[in-house]
């Protein structure tokens, strides 16, 4: 669209997310790399959550919720992060840029110090 920043990592959404889903299915969508609306369709039941992380942490409870919950999962499991890759020392941090640039990896780049 004209007059929108370019976001090269950004997939673009080439169908309506809902279109793609079972009856009763969810769709989680995680739009910050584009700044385009999200199309939902509307010949199907539909319920919409949103969640706004800046407008949550902003406020000391929600803070406190969202760190217990991470903690949480974290503990038990629930939140396993994806690790890509595992360097040791800050000698190879530019291993790490280099293949965050590469855009090849999926998952969190660790830098072990």
């Amino acid at each position: 669209m004209p007059g929108w920043p370019s976001t090269p990592s950004a997939a673009p959404v080439s169908a309506p997310p809902g279109d793609a889903l079972s009856p009763g299915g969810a769709a989680v969508l995680y739009r910050w790399l584009d700044p385009r609306p999200v199309e939902l369709s509307m010949n199907w039941p539909l319920t919409v959550h949103t969640y706004a992380n800046g407008a949550m942490l902003r406020a000391a409870d929600g803070r406190r919720r969202a760190e217990h919950f991470i903690e949480s999962g974290l503990r038990d499991g629930s939140l396993t992060p994806v690790i890509a890759e595992t360097y040791d020392g800050l000698e190879r941090m530019a291993d790490g840029h280099r293949l965050m640039e590469s855009n090849r990896h999926t998952g969190k780049i660790v830098i072990r110090v």
